[in-house]
Formats: C-alpha cells, sequence, structure tokens
C-alpha cells in the first residue's frame, strides 16, 4: 500500500484563505428541493423495487425485500437506463423471491434492476393489511397472527447462487495476453431455516499479478420482520455514496420511517483488502412514502478518516419516488462539513411515460471534486485551489413503434467551469424483437471532447436454436476517429465478431465469443469462453 506523508489538516487561516466561495444558488436550489421531497408524496402508488437473482432457459428468478403485496400473473418491468420496460410474468413467489417468465421477447441478465406495481384496489374491495392496524396505529394482532393473515412464508431457507470460469485471450499488434477469471456469487435466505442469512460476491484473476478481490461479504441476522444486524461487508442501500464498509450495519424500520446505521472501516484503496485504519461511520434516518416502502427521503451524516485524522465529513439527501404509475424521481445532495460548508454534489433525474409507447427521462448532475484531506494531504493546497464546478445534462427518449420495433435516442453534455474536459454524446437505437426468426439490434453515436471527435455504428444479430438452448450473435462495430488538437490524419477501426451461448442442462451453460478488428492493416483478435453453472 502505498502510504502518504501525515500532514495535519491546513490550518484554520490557510483554509480561510484558499476558501472556495460557497456556490450560494446550488446550496438555496438543493435546500428547496429538500423541503419539496421531505413534504412530498404520502399517496404514491405502492411499488416493489427488487433485482435478477439468476436466469435459466425457462425462467427467470428475482429477488425483493418483500412480496407479500404481489400478485401471481401479474407484470414485472426491468429497468433499462432508467426506462422500465414490461418483461416479466410472476409464476410464482414466496417470502422474498419470485418465479416469472419472460414476455415480450426481451433480454434479462442477473443484476437488473425490477419493478413491480401493486394493482389499485376497487373501493369495495375488503384490505386486509389496512385492517392489521387501529386507528391510533398500533398493532391490533400479534405478529404470528400477522404473518398468518398475508400469507407470507418466514424463515425458510433459500440458497441462490452462480459460479463462473472465464478464460480470455488476445494476440495482435505483436503481442499476446492471457487472462482467466472465476467468479463466485452467493445469497443464502434463512440458513437452515433460522433467522440467519448470508450473501457474498467475490473473483479470483490470474494474469501478470494475481488477486482475489471480495466485493461483497454479509452475514445477517433478521431480530423480527423490523429490524436486521448484518456483519462483513456490505454497500449500503440507503447510503449508497458512503461505499463499501467492512463492519456492523444495521437497520430498524417503522410504519413510516427507518433508522439505518454503519460502523466499519472502508477497504484498502489500492487492492480492496480489509484496511482498519480507514475508519469510517456513517447514520441516517428516512421516511417511507408507501406502504411497500419503496419510495423514501432520507437524510444522513457520514465520517471518514485516515488513520485517526478526518478524511472526509459530510450531510448527505436521498430521495426516490413515483407518482402514480408514470413519474419516477430520484435526487441525490451531498454538503461537505469539515473545515467550511460547500455543496459537493447534487443529481436529480426524472422518468415520465407518457403513454404506452413514448417515455421520456432526463438528469442534471452539478458536481465539484472530491477532497479527502488525509489521503491528498500532500496536494491539498492545490487541489482546494483548483476545484472546478463540473455539469452535466442528459435526455432520452424510447419510442415503441410496433410491438416488435424499439427505438430511441439521447444526448448528454458535460462541461466544466475552467472549459476543461467538456463532452458531448448523441446517440439512438432501432431494435426488431422480431426479425428473420431472431432480435436485430442496431446503435450509433457521436462523441466528442477537446481533443477528438469519433462515430460509432453497431449492430447485432440474435437467433435461437434447438428448443432456445443455443443462442448465436453475430455483431459488427465501425469506428470513426478524427483528431482536433493533434496532427494525426483520421483513422477507421472495424470490430466483427459471434458469440454464442449454450444451455448445456439446467442452470449450466456454456458461452464463447470471439472478435476480429484491423486497424490501419493490422489484426487483433479476441478469444472468450466461459463456464457458468447456476444453483
Amino acid at each position: 500500500m502505498i502510504s502518504f506523508t501525515k500532514v495535519k489538516p491546513v490550518s484554520s487561516a490557510t483554509l480561510q484563505a484558499k476558501r472556495i466561495k460557497p456556490m450560494r444558488n446550488l446550496i438555496l436550489f438543493s435546500l428547496i428541493l429538500a423541503l419539496g421531497v421531505l413534504s412530498s408524496y404520502t399517496s404514491l402508488a405502492q411499488t416493489e423495487v427488487g433485482e435478477v437473482s439468476f436466469v435459466t432457459s425457462q425462467n427467470v428468478y428475482l429477488k425483493f425485500n418483500s412480496t407479500e403485496l404481489m400478485t401471481e400473473g401479474d407484470t414485472i418491468y426491468i429497468v433499462v437506463d432508467e426506462i422500465e420496460i414490461p418483461c416479466l410474468r410472476l409464476l410464482e413467489k414466496s417470502s422474498i423471491s419470485c418465479v416469472s417468465e419472460v414476455i415480450g421477447g426481451c433480454d434479462v441478465e442477473k443484476g437488473q434492476s425490477v419493478i413491480y406495481h401493486t394493482r389499485l384496489k376497487k373501493a369495495d374491495e375488503s384490505d386486509k393489511n389496512e385492517d392489521l392496524f387501529s386507528e391510533s396505529g398500533e398493532v391490533d394482532i400479534s405478529v404470528e397472527e400477522a404473518e398468518q393473515e398475508v400469507g407470507s412464508v418466514y424463515n425458510r431457507q433459500e440458497i441462490n447462487g452462480r459460479a463462473s470460469f472465464s478464460n480470455n485471450m488476445t494476440w495482435g499488434y505483436n503481442e499476446s495476453n492471457s487472462k482467466r477469471v472465476a467468479r463466485l456469487a452467493l445469497d443464502v435466505v434463512n440458513i437452515l431455516d433460522s433467522k440467519f442469512s448470508f450473501q457474498s460476491y467475490s473473483n479470483i484473476r490470474n494474469n501478470n499479478n494475481p488477486s482475489i478481490n471480495i466485493h461483497e461479504a454479509l452475514l445477517s441476522y433478521n431480530l423480527d420482520s423490523s429490524m436486521t444486524i448484518s456483519l462483513g461487508r456490505e454497500i449500503n442501500r440507503r447510503m449508497y455514496s458512503l461505499g463499501a464498509t467492512d463492519g456492523l450495519h444495521a437497520e430498524k424500520r417503522f410504519r413510516r420511517s427507518f433508522v439505518s446505521l454503519v460502523v466499519g472501516s472502508r477497504p484498502d484503496t489500492y487492492d480492496y483488502s480489509l484496511n482498519t485504519k480507514l475508519f469510517q461511520y456513517g447514520v441516517c434516518a428516512g421516511i417511507f412514502h408507501n406502504k411497500a416502502q419503496s419510495s423514501t427521503t432520507s437524510i444522513g451524516f457520514i465520517d471518514q478518516t485516515n488513520q485517526s485524522f478526518i478524511d472526509r465529513r459530510y450531510a448527505f439527501l436521498q430521495h426516490n419516488s413515483r407518482i402514480g404509475n408514470n413519474v419516477s424521481i430520484y435526487a441525490s445532495a451531498e454538503v461537505d462539513l469539515y473545515n467550511s460548508a460547500r455543496l459537493r454534489l447534487l443529481y436529480t433525474s426524472v422518468s415520465y411515460r407518457v403513454s404506452e409507447k413514448l417515455r421520456l427521462s432526463a438528469s442534471v448532475n452539478l458536481r465539484k471534486n472530491l477532497i479527502l484531506y488525509e489521503s491528498f494531504s500532500e496536494d491539498l493546497v492545490s487541489l482546494l485551489a483548483n476545484d472546478p464546478l463540473k455539469s452535466s445534462i442528459r435526455f432520452r427518449a424510447n419510442y415503441k413503434i410496433s410491438n416488435a420495433i424499439y427505438s430511441g435516442a439521447s444526448i448528454s453534455i458535460r462541461r466544466q467551469e475552467n472549459g476543461e474536459n467538456n463532452f458531448s454524446n448523441l446517440g439512438g437505437y432501432l431494435n426488431f424483437s422480431n426479425f428473420l426468426g431472431g432480435r436485430l439490434s442496431n446503435s450509433f453515436s457521436i462523441n466528442r471532447n477537446d481533443y477528438f471527435q469519433y462515430y460509432s455504428i453497431s449492430s447485432r444479430y440474435t437467433r435461437r436454436f434447438f428448443d432456445s438452448k443455443l443462442d448465436i450473435s453475430p455483431n459488427a462495430r465501425f469506428l470513426l476517429y478524427s483528431y482536433q488538437s493533434f496532427n494525426i490524419d483520421p483513422f477507421k477501426q472495424l470490430y466483427v465478431g459471434v458469440d454464442s451461448d449454450y444451455s448445456v442442462k439446467e442452470g449450466l451453460s456454456v458461452s464463447a465469443l470471439y472478435d476480429f478488428s484491423a486497424r490501419s492493416g493490422v489484426p487483433f483478435h479476441r478469444f472468450t469462453v466461459r463456464i457458468l453453472q447456476r444453483f
């Protein structure tokens, strides 16, 4: 590990001279945003957010925080670039897991976000969940009776996992490389029908510098249906900006609010191993805007240190909600509190379903450099003096031309107040879900920065054979580079390849990928083979 010379924080007099003027307009905007979201929608439609646990040739398995409000036969949406696409039909469910089938010929991958919208009840329908509570808000029946009332299955062991091994080879330009990667993801819910659960994700890379990376390893215990205590490495979903923490995680949920706590240390900056010198803790509290507890607003405080000295100290605000079934809102803000108050980040995104065919989304991102006072102590003065505001804005539109034709376009612009590191992108796609017996996906983009501009056009055709056990996908991509700041002639690059995936049996698949490219007449090859076992 590279060590920095220990330098105590710059004196208050020096900081006063170097301090960046507060961004008053942005702070005012963030306060208005905070007031708006904190007073928002108590009557939002109920939704449940989950993710794809694993995929087989016949079914897709999903994981949610709770499934008690879900109804078999309903539609589940996948989230692609913040856009919801109807993709799955719910077949069976347990307390937190579901089995579904693909509808509409869409592609589903492990880890994708999914959203379920609870169907609104008719006025004359009874609401058994509401009957569980008295007018004063107190529980009228026992927890055991409540569990029987909603018909959920509790403390039943469920094991989901995936193990894979891949070998990647490249050769060309007078050199060759080989890299082998093994990955293991394991999720055991209610171990031996107890209240303990375990989840982990890790990989082993064997190339020039073999390494083992544990991205997640967490043992959890549910004291009851409203409180969870965990120990291990995790990125707390209530405090995404904190990053991964090795330590204690706890959360208590009430009917309309929650409190979350994290105490531990950050993984090592260079090899992602355990490093107790990077102590950090965070605490946050929030409110739920719906019964499914998927729409939330939270505010919190985070303190990060490096060898007992303050590295960063800040407060944050997060908001996530839906208005009806058509509008989704996400907002996040961070304010540094160490030595002076500075707005460090303000991000807002909105997605609007105009109709069954048209969806629109937009996002605004304002941020400054992340300053860690101890980690970057040797460069602290220059970092504080050179702290430009970066801003970016993005618009996206998706239009369903027909049941088999999908299209979309996007534009994004990034600017920096000192005029450096500017970037812009214009892109679009046109996909055919039923083209010559398969799927055809086409996309293009125009990208420009301070140094060069490049164009990209790509196309991929996918077709299934042998009762959908074998997928074959030939593809091609063309790039054209044009330099603006250097005396370099424009050049072209073409990638041509094919990849395949074969389902050997339930849960076991083998895939292979090959592509070829030529740059200035020099060939380059890439070949990858992967074995995947789901269980």
